[in-house]
């Protein structure tokens, strides 16, 4: 049964911390204690560390005895899940040290443990937790017991990020928040904020995350002012059950695209992500449909035998070999020469011969013959369907009488039969009409 001068410490401790709770008949007394953090605190696990501003609380057990306060302090037992023996004992020390005969010294210990811890144990060097922690408990001579609450240091590591960001997070819901899209002050439970320290409404974040997903642009679902990465979990409050399906598969895509042993099966009914059964011989074989398929262009299978190229291909190819060689890029002109084989030189030669042929011929306005004029006047001659017409406008000429083109005055090539030609070509011209 507690003296009238416990009763009295009892009554002021309960009117002053809700979470204090005490049994009269037995003398027992147990409070659960939040320390204040003066700075952030290092806590380390093996190679890992993280640095946090909260730490679970410690729990400070007391037995009032009959001899307190007069002559001895209560007996105490202190808890904590973070803390081993031997720290626990350092703080075991020093609230003993505070205490002073005939004086009640409840409302000094939960004050030491809460305002002092930081300084008392150093913890500006951190805190380590050990791998295994064998020793959980240990008794003192004084009676009192110390008890570290964690064996498992793998475990007690991921709880200790999972108290300090929980308690950010409820500290920052209690608040009001200014969302950095739509500037509006909000609650902060319907805010969220992130890794970078930056705050958007659930709404704007949402928005914003909707649009990158329906794009498909799903590896841009970072934060919106600094570009750092936004956590799922985040993601997942801020946008529609159907939407976050959606990222996810997405994203189950873009992994099988990072792969380069998976290839997608290019039947438009099919689309299967299939396993590339040879890069050498270029071959792939769908699990779903069976359709056996080259992974570098995705028509059927055709090794040896190079893949074939068409018109709108070649531009593309043809600056991406010459970027290449003229970059010095082995790498990439390698990947070609694979994928094309001897194709890609003959393609190269094609396409300047072509863009020649396009830069300095005409066509036949009745068969469409490239026809170039190396010499000569403007009258030209089809060596293939043998039509009359002008080189310098495309027309048809008449073939009894083609320089009648030239001659008349209506005519929009009038006087032009040799515009363009050398003093050789006129005075062969010459030579062949005299």
């Amino acid at each position: 049964m507690a003296s009238e001068r416990q009763r009295d410490e009892i009554l002021a401790l309960e009117s002053i911390y809700d979470h204090f709770y005490m049994n009269e008949e037995r003398g027992t007394g147990i409070i659960s204690i939040k320390t204040v953090l003066e700075e952030d605190v290092t806590v380390r696990f093996e190679e890992s560390e993280i640095k946090v501003s909260h730490l679970p609380p410690i729990s400070l057990k007391v037995n009032l005895r009959k001899e307190y306060p007069e002559t001895l302090p209560p007996l105490l037992t202190l808890s904590c899940s973070w803390l081993g023996t031997d720290k626990l004992e350092k703080l075991h020390d020093l609230l003993l040290d505070a205490f002073e005969e005939d004086t009640e010294v409840l409302f000094l210990w939960i004050n030491l443990i809460q305002d002092e811890l930081y300084e008392a144990l150093e913890l500006s060097e951190g805190v380590v937790i050990e791998r295994i922690q064998k020793n959980t408990v240990k008794k003192l001579e004084s009676g009192n017991i110390l008890r570290s609450e964690y064996r498992d240091g793998a475990s007690m590591f991921a709880n200790l990020i999972d108290y300090n960001s929980n308690t950010k997070k409820q500290e920052f819901n209690s608040k009001y928040a200014d969302c950095e899209i739509c500037l509006t002050s909000k609650q902060g439970s319907k805010c969220e904020l992130l890794s970078c320290g930056h705050i958007f409404c659930r709404e704007c974040l949402g928005e914003f995350f909707k649009v990158m997903i329906t794009e498909g642009t799903v590896l841009a679902l970072k934060c919106p002012h600094c570009g750092e990465a936004v956590a799922y979990s985040i993601l997942k409050d801020c946008v529609s059950k159907e939407l976050f399906d959606r990222f996810e598969q997405l994203m189950f895509q873009k992994g099988l695209d990072g792969m380069d042993d998976i290839a997608y099966c290019p039947r438009p009914s099919c689309r299967m992500p299939s396993i590339i059964l040879s890069k050498e011989d270029r071959i792939c074989m769908c699990s779903v449909c069976q359709y056996a398929f080259c992974n570098l262009c995705f028509r059927s299978s055709h090794f040896p035998a190079p893949c074939p190229v068409n018109s709108k291909e070649a531009k593309k190819i043809i600056a991406e070999y010459e970027e290449a060689e003229k970059s010095g890029d082995k790498k990439k002109v390698k990947a070609l020469m694979d994928r094309y084989g001897r194709n890609i030189s003959t393609i190269v030669e094609q396409h300047k011969s072509m863009a020649f042929i396009r830069e300095n011929s005409v066509p036949c306005p009745k068969c469409n013959q490239a026809i170039i004029k190396s010499d000569g006047c403007n009258k030209m001659v089809c060596g293939t369907c043998g039509t009359y017409f002008c080189y310098l406008c495309g027309r048809i000429v008449d073939r009894a009488n083609p320089y009648s083109h030239f001659n008349s005055n209506n005519s929009q090539c009038f006087g032009r039969l040799f515009e363009g030609a050398t003093m050789d070509d006129l005075g062969e011209y010459f030579d062949l009409v005299m």
